[in-house]
């Protein structure tokens, strides 16, 4: 096991001590929570990024759909991203139904982003 020093102020200034720390010493919890929060934190933006780009994908939807007169909810796309949300689930180890459950909450936020696009207040 190798050894490094860790220099730290002695009680009286101007006087530095030394301790022995392992190298192999494992890091504090607190110290672990705290990197493990700040990877959670980096991939929540990277979700709320690719939220914000499904939400663009949405607006052309919705101008296709104005085009071509079709309704914002249509149930049988929906039965299908929410079949393919819980199989893509199962394949990476995630419970399939928190993902349809997300799925469906998504899809209904975006559904009536389209609406307010296909069906605008006077």
């Amino acid at each position: 096991m190798r050894e490094i020093r860790s220099a730290g102020l002695a009680p009286k200034a101007g006087r530095v001590h030394f301790r022995r720390m392992s190298i192999d010493t494992p890091l504090p919890p607190e110290s672990r929570m705290h990197d493990l929060r700040k990877r959670i934190d980096a991939l929540d933006s990277r979700l709320v990024a690719l939220l914000a780009e499904r939400s663009r994908l949405i607006d052309e939807a919705a101008a296709i759909k104005l085009q071509e007169n079709l309704p914002a909810r249509i149930s049988t796309r929906v039965e299908e991203v929410a079949l393919n949300a819980r199989r893509r689930a199962e394949v990476e180890g995630l419970n399939p139904e928190l993902a349809e459950r997300l799925w469906r909450l998504m899809m209904e936020y975006f559904i009536a982003q389209e609406d307010a696009v296909l069906s605008p207040d006077p």
